[in-house]
């Protein structure tokens, strides 16, 4: 038998044992201490800026000590520095001295073949068969998100079968599923200057030119295309025209990329007509999300892109400024109002943030309960409200079990909201976020209409999955063009948008793109994605 067909059947085996424990599983919780031997865990994670001010790493931070107290586990931890562009992580790699456990996306989103090819690296445990014996609550969240539609079952696993996201965040119901980021505008000055919220192109211009007459600085507020995630990947504007900002989409079922299409270039001649009006202006290039929040709340920009949590800030600072200040929600724009749109990111349950075990660890099975223990429905409470002593009130709770944070969160002498919420709690270690708290922060009617408008004829058809994964071979190919394209792009499509450049020269521009080895990318993309449509229907 060969070494391929035994792991085979090994991860079969594997798999048929992890769902048939889902019903074992619902009945079971964490079992504690985990250990009384005094072991010691060291993981690799992220430590913010706020974290760090305060706290020299987070075994200092008040849940991970009773996290340490009800586990018997002491935990250490392998910090990279703020902000670290991923040198801190290659360079721990590379070192081979490795945590005991990983908690981090660049497995998924830097290393060469994902989470399967650091398992064929040797660096990280096939965990297949440690779930299966040591992850009840995990295997019972899998089971109570999926619903028998086969989309987290099969997306916790890789291409080869083993299971790449142990541990991965799962969104509350309220919030699953949805379109977090999408366009706004100043509803008191549509109001002002007798507008409708606009729908078509057509519609958003002519709102755009109007707040431009009047003095406003900065109609559209939009940022740097190419830097900000929750922008490009929300396509706003782009998907009027069936193109992404600067990805690969689906054109009848096949992988094409977005800047070679035909609409890219109409998109480009739309934009570049506003940019020209002056109602989109050339600091947006040098402009984040947050950024844009700033100037929409301070009564600079009449209309912008953000998450619909930052709809609560942008009410109270508006409104401190002028009384009269409101939001609504937008629908996202196309040509003709009744189109679809096909482009959304809907923001599903499992993302690349997920719970490795490396192969430097002595004992694997303590790590894996350890992961599975915060499944822990007591735990995903600690994470997500913080430990509630009399130490540390960061909650109260009423006769029907509902929490809310307390004036030592929200009035805190030393810190604000936010920054207390990173200090209190640990978003770090939350396998799920809580839905009691989710429906406290997304209560707005303003934030409801939101999610209204932003999926309103929004749909993901032609975005490629997030869980399409390559292979080592194909990674390295793949981030190998897309380096040399991602350089050449970004320049060259600010200089059509704001004159630089003609748009006569857009054949030119798709060219070299095809000469940097555009077409063999879309062609391992398309593999990557017929295998993940292959495991889909099964």
């Amino acid at each position: 038998m060969t070494k391929l067909a035994k792991r085979l059947i090994c991860t079969l085996l594997a798999l048929m044992l992890c769902f048939s424990c889902t019903a074992l599983a619902a009945e079971k919780q964490s079992e504690l201490p985990l250990t009384t031997k005094g072991e010691k865990l060291v993981i690799y994670c992220d430590f913010n800026a706020s974290q760090s001010s305060v706290y020299s790493n987070l075994s200092e931070h008040p849940v991970i000590k009773q996290m340490m107290e009800e586990t018997g586990i002491t935990i250490e931890f392998m910090h990279p520095p703020v902000n670290d562009d991923g040198t801190f992580f290659n360079t721990t790699i590379a070192s081979g001295e490795w945590p005991d456990l990983y908690y981090t996306d660049r497995f998924h989103t830097t290393y060469p073949g994902g989470v399967e090819g650091a398992m064929d690296d040797g660096i990280l445990v096939n965990v297949n068969e440690l779930v299966a014996e040591y992850a009840p609550n995990f295997l019972k969240m899998v089971e109570e998100y999926d619903e028998g539609t086969g989309y987290i079952k099969n997306g916790i696993y890789g291409d080869n079968g083993a299971i790449v996201k142990f541990g991965s965040m799962f969104l509350a119901p309220y919030v699953n599923a949805r379109v977090h980021y999408g366009p706004v505008a100043r509803e008191d000055l549509l109001k002002k200057y007798g507008l409708e919220a606009p729908v078509t192109l057509d519609e958003y211009t002519n709102v755009l030119r109007t707040f431009k007459e009047n003095g406003i600085e900065v109609p559209l507020a939009l940022c740097n295309i190419f830097s900000q995630s929750g922008f490009y990947n929300s396509n706003f504007l782009c998907s009027a025209f069936g193109v992404t900002w600067n990805d690969f989409q689906l054109k009848d079922g096949k992988v094409v990329y977005s800047m070679t299409q035909p609409g890219y270039k109409e998109m480009l001649t739309f934009l570049n007509g506003w940019a020209n009006e002056g109602l989109i202006d050339r600091d947006s290039v040098n402009r984040s999300l947050d950024d844009c929040l700033t100037v929409f709340q301070n009564g600079k920009a009449g209309m912008t892109v953000y998450h619909n949590s930052n709809t609560t800030t942008a009410l109270k600072v508006g409104q401190t400024i002028d009384p009269d200040y409101d939001i609504v929600g937008l629908l996202f724009p196309r040509k003709n109002a009744e189109d679809q749109l096909t482009l959304a990111r809907i923001v599903y349950s499992l993302n690349n943030w997920s719970w490795q075990i490396s192969q430097s660890c002595e004992n694997p099975e303590l790590a894996a309960k350890f992961i599975d223990y915060l499944h822990d429905d007591d735990t995903r409470l600690l994470t997500a409200w913080g430990p509630g002593t009399e130490e540390c009130p960061t909650f109260v709770e009423d006769e029907n079990g509902m929490r809310t944070f307390t004036d030592f969160m929200y009035e805190n002498p030393k810190y604000d909201f936010t920054t207390a919420r990173q200090l209190y709690t640990l978003n770090t270690f939350q396998v799920q976020y809580d839905d009691m708290m989710e429906r406290q922060q997304y209560y707005l009617p303003q934030q409801l209409a939101n999610w209204e408008s932003w999926v309103t004829r929004n749909s993901d058809a032609d975005k490629i999955p997030s869980l399409v994964t390559m292979n080592i071979d194909e990674s390295r190919e793949y981030s190998d063009i897309m380096s040399k394209v991602n350089n050449y792009v970004e320049e060259q499509v600010y200089a059509f948008i704001f004159g630089g450049a003609s748009l006569d020269d857009f054949d030119a521009f798709v060219a070299q793109i095809e000469n940097l080895g555009i077409n063999r990318a879309c062609e391992i993309k398309q593999a990557a994605y017929d295998r993940y449509a292959a495991r889909s229907a099964k």
